[in-house]
């Protein structure tokens, strides 16, 4: 590890008075870090100035002070107190990488630069990427902007082919490369390659098709062969000699991603993960340039994800400005846990839909006269929002936002609303961490193997990483002090996350109580829940029952997936059988026994 950035690295009268305009804007709106959280502010900007006049070594220079309290605002300040002055340090350009379109908007609305002095370089997809690209000087000009804004997916993009930030003249100003670099939330230096063996398959009738009769018997022979393989074994990817993705015209998205990925893999070796019944090849590799170092990354998840300590591990150069002791309070929080299975499986059925209702329901109307955030898949947003509005009046729906996963970080549009309701936590397969693993190491399969025993402290890493994004755009995000403020947080989540000792490493200090749920509960599992649907449902005279009605009622919506789980399970048809219910093959539906 590079030493970490002292006080004797003092950055001169920029730092000092970017820091001063910070210290003002706290008193102006309430806000009071502690000193050591101060410190850590200090230095971020120190940090940019030191960047300026080319004082620090190659690495990432980490922040990973809590949401709240002031790196942004930092960082605000460092480029206002820079454009008053740029001529003093030759013009030197600084560049800004953000994740979302909508972050780079929140941060020029709120940071009110000069038109003439900013830039903006990302997707034009979209109308806000059109709009964004029109901001400042416009996209044609933006080697003439002091400040860059763009998104890390353009950085890393943009330097695939060359490997190095300095030789991509886009991001130069005015003919060099931009000295200051700033990275916003998560960093991980490589990427993670991860494909389906059910996804190739997909791709070997295409091949056909387009008479790729070779092709197509390697894709076949590569599923085939990863079918074989046992978890964690490494295997040779054939190389293609053709570039999938450009080659022929893939009729889905899923197939196109499919296609790029097998590109960059082939001639690779990859690991082999199980997944369920099926297997996925992973891989990973360096996605940001070294020469974009040094460069200064503010993630609030710094401190307890294990991204950062691999990276330092296997690559090194991770540096901390955060001081010891620094770390934010939750002592004022309080956060109930509802032991609960999440899963799409279980949140396809209306009736978990309904329940996970009536308990938000029951907390909103706690506190009548408090808003209430909640956090809810964006899969789910529809059917969510829609029963829990159903069960609240007109006034008290005003109370009541919702957020999505995917869109939980760096937002302070909730920033007053005391009371959070997650009602999942926000988790990948396996098999997904692995190649995370890998890609933040920076370590790829033909090098070896990460130890198996990071696994899981990782896996909470990144559950926790999430979680803090997400209540932390609630009230519990400022600071008084060392402490946020009074704040509530609800958690729904499966009791096998081990979600208890999360919270303690995500918000230390809190006090964790249950959460206990008034919605009603059903005897027995999903099965027995089933037959009993089926049996009441034809003793209401109904003669033969489809399958189809009784799965659709369950939320399930592929019909295979009901003949596996069920119509062919040996639990359930004893379930039948027992009842008096005749499941009917030739009719597919439900019926009764008449000799019962």
């Amino acid at each position: 590890m590079i030493e970490p950035q002292g006080s004797e690295f003092f950055g001169g009268t920029l730092t000092l008075r970017a820091f001063s305009d910070l210290h003002r804007f706290f008193e102006t709106i309430d806000h009071s870090p502690n000193a050591e959280m101060m410190d850590g502010l200090y230095n971020t900007i120190d940090n940019l100035t030191l960047q300026l006049r080319g004082k620090l070594k190659a690495g990432y220079y980490v922040c990973s002070l809590e949401p709240g309290i002031g790196k942004t605002s930092a960082i605000k300040a460092w480029i206002h107190n820079y454009l008053k002055r740029a001529g003093e340090y030759s013009g030197k350009g600084v560049v800004l990488f953000f994740d979302r379109h909508a972050e780079i908007k929140s941060f020029l609305d709120t940071c009110q630069l000069p038109a003439d002095s900013y830039g903006v370089l990302v997707g034009d997809s979209t109308e806000m990427g059109k709009s964004l690209n029109a901001r400042g000087v416009g996209k044609d000009n933006i080697s003439t902007a002091l400040v860059l804004f763009t998104t890390k997916q353009q950085v890393i993009r943009r330097t695939y082919t060359t490997g190095s930030f300095n030789a991509v003249p886009v991001f130069h100003y005015l003919g060099k490369p931009r000295a200051v670099r700033c990275w916003d939330e998560s960093m991980i230096a490589g990427r993670d390659l991860t494909v389906n063996a059910s996804d190739i398959f997909e791709l070997v009738g295409t091949a056909e098709r387009r008479g790729e009769m070779e092709l197509a018997e390697q894709l076949r022979c590569l599923a085939m062969t990863l079918y074989s393989c046992a978890d964690s074994e490494l295997i040779d990817i054939p190389d293609f000699g053709m570039e999938l993705k450009s080659s022929l015209r893939w009729e889905t998205n899923t197939m196109r991603k499919t296609a790029e990925t097998l590109d960059i893999l082939s001639g690779r070796v990859a690991e082999v993960k199980v997944a369920g019944k099926g297997r996925v090849a992973l891989d990973c590799i360096e996605s940001l340039p070294a020469d974009l170092q040094p460069c200064l990354v503010t993630d609030a998840s710094a401190t307890f994800r294990g991204t950062y300590r691999l990276h330092e591990e296997y690559q090194g150069g991770i540096v901390p400005l955060v001081p010891e002791g620094s770390c934010k309070r939750f002592d004022p929080l309080t956060v109930r846990v509802l032991h609960r299975s999440t899963s799409k499986t279980t949140y396809s059925n209306p009736k978990e839909i309904d329940k996970v209702a009536a308990d938000t329901v029951q907390v909103v109307m706690s506190r009548t006269s408090e808003e209430f955030l909640v956090v809810v898949t964006v899969k789910d947003i529809k059917r969510m929002s829609t029963a829990i509005l159903s069960k609240l009046n007109k006034p008290d729906r005003k109370r009541v936002k919702f957020l999505t996963w995917g869109k939980h970080t760096a937002t302070n549009e909730y920033a007053d609303i005391p009371n959070v309701i997650v009602t999942s936590l926000l988790y990948y397969r396996p098999c997904d961490y692995v190649a995370t693993m890998r890609a933040a190491a920076v370590y790829p399969a033909s090098e070896g193997f990460i130890p198996k025993e990071y696994f899981d402290e990782f896996r909470k890493g990144e559950i926790g990483h999430h979680l803090l994004q997400a209540a932390n755009r609630g009230k519990m995000r400022k600071c008084v002090g060392s402490m946020c403020p009074e704040a509530r947080l609800w958690i729904m989540a499966a009791k096998a996350t081990g979600v208890e000792g999360i919270i303690e490493e995500v918000f230390p200090g809190c006090t964790i109580t249950e959460w206990e749920s008034v919605a009603p509960k059903e005897a027995g599992g999903i099965r027995e829940q089933l037959t009993a649907h089926i049996l009441a449902d034809l003793h209401t005279g109904t003669v033969n029952l489809p399958w189809a009605t009784v799965r659709k009622a369950f939320g399930i919506k592929a019909q295979s997936n009901f003949r596996r789980l069920y119509l062919n399970e040996a639990t359930f048809q004893g379930l039948c059988m027992a009842a008096g219910i005749l499941i009917n093959r030739e009719s597919v539906s439900f019926s009764l026994n008449p000799f019962r």
